[in-house]
């Protein structure tokens, strides 16, 4: 045996692997160079895997035992073998894979010949001892070398900007000054998730020239077992939140450098994927009783833009499973900031003129602009908006329907620089009704803006999506600071949750006159098809139509579910009234032009309910378009009124709510809290129970989840009865019913 320098130290790092220790060991004792020596490092293991380690070293001097007396992850044990290793290179090796015999002299021989620092080889991943399945086929092309040369910086930014290979440490041989070098420049802590993404970083730093090696020389154990479906409570999650010590030393190790400015969006593309698989363990492994505790744990401990990020980006598309997921709003998101207002940027998803509701909104916005608040309008990108005057305009990245991770991330990247570079302090959302609505919410309140919302629909909500959707939306509303209600039904709604609330109206200019329908053939009803209201309008319009053949009623809705509209059309064939009706769908998701298309042929406009939104009415009068209101008529007394009108008998002035233009969602005195009706009690309660009593991970997506409700509230029955809510037995049952029934690949019955 030879006493010189060895010419490669292989560092393993032990922990309670002692079933795989002997023939780890025995694959690096055979290395067919033999200048070689082994560095264990025992983390404190609890199994007999010191005295297997003891064996070996009594047998070959080339085996050198480092002990910890108290575990500290794989990083410190690497850390202390790179302390006491001895060998011109490195070779990292964990105690459940092992080596070809011939990788230290392959890897020996690459490095002298081509002077490199790094040499990185290929893996062979197994399964067990099965077929090689396709999924670790894939694992293997990940973990490849680069084919090509890097020098000088390159090594760096090939995988840390580039992506050209992975940042494991394993399955590459690297000189041990590039190490140590790392180890001296390691910021103190506990590292033990993202470990391998921290200390490679550093080495690559280091490094100089990388090469790769084009030979499988490690045998990687890719082994799926009970261990992939492990549950965690707090405590434990609180270990895979150690990754933000992992990207806390990568961001103070670049700053040290004079670096980090320079490598920003690199890094907040590595921070993206590592957060990414953070919120994955949170959905997945985190018990349901602890998940709003760990999400407050996360913001609490990380910077919240770079959390955003992730959670917007893993989330994207799936606002309603996260809203449940939550399962209650965490106390970072009710902090208010108790500034005064002085700039506003006001959120419009369409701010085109003509159209209703963002109409109603710009001339809000030049009534605050008159009361000395300055008024930036922020809008989707694509559109060509031309503000009023003394208004300037933000570009939004555009609300997809169906964001992907990129867009999200980049809505949020939005949200979170208005305050800095514009100098906004408070956002007016506009467009409540968004998709995007909850994660806009919680940038929003992170990035210590005032969030004023002004929904266009309140006690409709629950009825007109899924239970998800609307739980987001409220979760979202919850965060507002006040809210800008379209309706007194509205209002009286989100007070009764105890959020400040005032009606947002048009300011009445006098009372208008009385006036005679124009010489059009079209009534136009606008409320929502799930309300009472719709069959009344129906009734009534039966009633009158065989007086009238040359009119037609057209129904413009607001919100409306689809099984709403299948009952109002079987309503209309039976009274036999095909021909005397259109029904036109959900106006929001047109943007208003199928209702302006309606209102600008219509002589009377109707409505019988006060649940209306102030501005469609006052965009008909505004139109020269006569409003009936008739609220809580009777089809007998409506259809009376519609007779007198179609007769020639002028139209009485609509009673106007006693609105404003919306300084008062500036004002720290707002309405406070209401006594709801006792339907909204019951609905109130309803919601309640939901939360407290409906599975988080029950919410599908809409394309398939709703169909499989009814399954679930029994089996939730079911759990409460027989677990406990925070069993992880209970958690698991559900989370392999819910993965069956996703992996039917059908759409469920409509």
């Amino acid at each position: 045996m030879t006493t010189t320098q060895p010419k490669i130290s292989i560092l393993i790092p032990v922990y309670n692997t002692a079933a795989y220790l002997p023939k780890c060991m025995d694959c690096v004792l055979r290395q067919t160079l033999k200048e070689i020596e082994v560095v264990a490092v025992n983390d404190a293991s609890t199994d007999n895997a010191a005295e297997i380690l003891a064996s070996y070293a009594a047998k070959d001097p080339r085996v050198k035992v480092v002990t910890h007396e108290k575990n500290g992850g794989i990083l410190a044990a690497r850390l202390s073998g790179i302390a006491a290793a001895t060998g011109e290179y490195l070779i990292f090796l964990d105690a459940d894979d092992y080596l070809d015999t011939g990788t230290a002299r392959a890897c020996y021989a690459k490095a002298k010949k081509t002077g490199a620092d790094m040499i990185h080889f290929h893996f062979d991943v197994r399964v067990g001892h099965r077929e090689k399945p396709p999924f670790a086929r894939q694992v293997e092309r990940r973990l490849s070398p680069y084919d090509g040369t890097l020098l000088g910086r390159r090594v760096f930014e090939g995988a840390f900007v580039d992506y050209l290979y992975r940042w494991n440490i394993v399955g590459k041989c690297i000189s041990a000054e590039v190490c140590r070098k790392a180890a001296a420049a390691l910021p103190p802590g506990y590292y033990i998730m993202a470990e391998d993404f921290c200390f490679y970083t550093l080495m690559s730093w280091f490094a100089t020239h990388y090469e790769p090696l084009h030979k499988k020389c490690y045998h990687y154990g890719l082994e799926i077992g009970v261990s992939a479906f492990t549950l965690v409570d707090f405590k434990g999650f609180i270990r895979n939140c150690s990754v933000f010590t992992a990207l806390n030393a990568v961001k103070s190790f670049l700053t040290a450098q004079g670096a980090f400015e320079q490598y920003r969006e690199a890094f907040e593309g590595q921070e993206l994927k590592i957060l990414g698989d953070l919120f994955d363990r949170w959905e997945h492994k985190l018990i349901q009783s602890d998940r709003t505790r760990g999400l407050q744990y996360m913001f609490d401990h990380y910077e919240s833009a770079g959390l955003l990020r992730a959670l917007a980006g893993y989330f994207a598309g799936r606002e309603d499973e996260l809203a449940v997921l939550m399962g209650g709003m965490p106390e970072i998101l009710s902090r208010r900031t108790g500034e005064a207002p002085k700039h506003i940027g006001l959120y419009l998803e369409s701010a085109v003129s003509g159209r209703t509701m963002e109409d109603h909104l710009l001339r809000c916005a030049a009534d605050w602009m008159g009361n000395g608040l300055q008024v930036t309008i922020l809008s989707p990108d694509q559109e060509a908006v031309q503000p009023p005057e003394g208004m300037k305009r933000i570009a939004v990245p555009a609300p997809l329907a169906h964001a992907g991770a990129d867009e999200m991330v980049r809505r949020v990247g939005f949200w979170n620089t208005l305050r800095e570079k514009h100098g906004i302090d408070t956002v007016v959302h506009g467009a409540a009704e968004s998709s995007h609505l909850l994660l806009d919410a919680m940038t929003i309140r992170l990035s210590k803006l005032n969030f004023i919302a002004l929904p266009q629909t309140g006690c409709h909500s629950l009825s007109s999506s899924s239970a998800g959707g609307f739980i987001a939306k409220m979760r979202a509303m919850l965060t507002a600071d006040s809210i800008g209600a379209a309706a007194e039904a509205d209002r009286r709604f989100y007070a009764s949750f105890g959020i400040p609330c005032c009606l947002l109206g048009d300011k009445a200019a006098g009372d208008p006159p009385e006036k005679i329908i124009a010489g059009r053939k079209k009534l136009l009803w606008l409320g929502c098809p799930g309300d009472p209201e719709a069959e009344t309008a129906i009734f009534a319009w039966s009633k009158v139509a065989p007086a009238f053949p040359e009119w037609k009623l057209c129904m413009s809705c607001l919100t409306p579910p689809d099984a709403a509209l299948r009952g109002l059309v079987s309503l209309i064939d039976t009274l036999g009234m095909k021909d005397r009706v259109e029904i036109h769908g959900d106006i929001r998701a047109k943007e208003d032009d199928r209702f302006l298309a309606d209102l600008m042929e219509s002589a009377l406009l109707f409505t019988l309910s006060d649940e209306v939104p102030n501005w469609y009415p006052a965009r008909a009068e505004a139109e020269g378009v006569p409003v009936l209101t008739a609220v809580g008529a009777a089809p007998e007394e409506l259809s009376e009124k519609l007779t007198e009108v179609l007769n020639g008998a002028p139209v009485p002035p609509r009673e106007r709510p006693a609105g404003n233009s919306g300084m008062e969602l500036f004002h720290p005195d707002l309405p406070g809290p209401v006594s709801g009706t006792e339907p909204l009690r019951e609905l109130l309660e309803a919601l309640n129970r939901y939360r407290g009593n409906y599975e988080p991970y029950a919410v599908l997506p809409e394309a398939r989840g709703d169909a499989f409700a009814p399954l679930y509230r029994e089996l939730d029955a079911l759990g409460y009865r027989l677990l406990p809510e925070t069993s992880p037995r209970r958690h698991f049952i559900f989370r392999a019913v819910r993965f069956v029934l996703k992996r039917l690949g059908r759409k469920p019955p409509q």
